[in-house]
């Protein structure tokens, strides 16, 4: 099989990850997409407001009705700030015979130096790099594939700040988990008393 791998804290999980991977399917002939939530990423900081169990929460319900989009819990399992070439290593043991492709976005590949490990990762799967900021295609000389997938202009902190400060995010995340986020109150302002005052 033909495995994508697409990591990330999914805080949460908007359209543009779902379209990213189903193009990702249709131009790579990809089997199967799996998204993997990060623990603690190495280079981001997630709200003690929103947990681990939110994150996988939405997700599930994002992917739900998804036969070619699983989730694997493989770095919340192993706790502790997350690394690709950690995520790959156990990725790599459970599909042991399939063609894998990890699949970052261009903002990550302009650092991908910077990363643990950054050989061991494109020895180990083939590098696949989605524009999400950039019209052009960065340059590297570590080995990579450049996909020509349509950028929807879309992040996750983003979509935080709007519900943070009251505005609308229909029809960017799902109705299921735009729900799951207004049930759990998530994201929203916290008022500090001394405001109020």
């Amino acid at each position: 099989m033909r495995i994508a791998i697409l990591g990330g804290t999914y805080n949460p999980i908007h359209i543009g990850h779902i379209f990213l991977a189903k193009e990702i399917e249709f131009l790579l002939n990809i089997d199967k997409v799996i998204f993997i939530p990060t623990c603690n990423p190495a280079h981001k900081l997630i709200s003690e407001d929103v947990t681990v169990q939110n994150r996988i929460d939405m997700l599930k319900l994002a992917l739900e009705n998804e036969n070619k989009i699983l989730i694997d819990d493989c770095d919340i399992i192993n706790g502790g700030i997350t690394y690709t070439v950690d995520t790959i290593s156990c990725v790599k043991k459970k599909y042991k015979n399939d063609k894998l492709f990890l699949v970052i976005g261009d903002d990550l590949f302009q650092n991908f130096d910077s990363w643990k490990d950054p050989q061991s990762i494109v020895s180990s799967v083939d590098l696949v790099v989605a524009h999400r900021i950039y019209k052009e295609r960065l340059k590297s000389s570590f080995k990579h594939i450049y996909i020509d997938n349509k950028i929807i202009p879309i992040s996750s902190s983003e979509i935080r700040n709007r519900i943070a400060n009251g505005l609308p995010v229909s029809y960017l995340l799902p109705c299921s988990v735009l729900k799951y986020i207004k049930d759990n109150n998530l994201y929203v302002k916290k008022v500090n008393i001394c405001e109020r005052i």
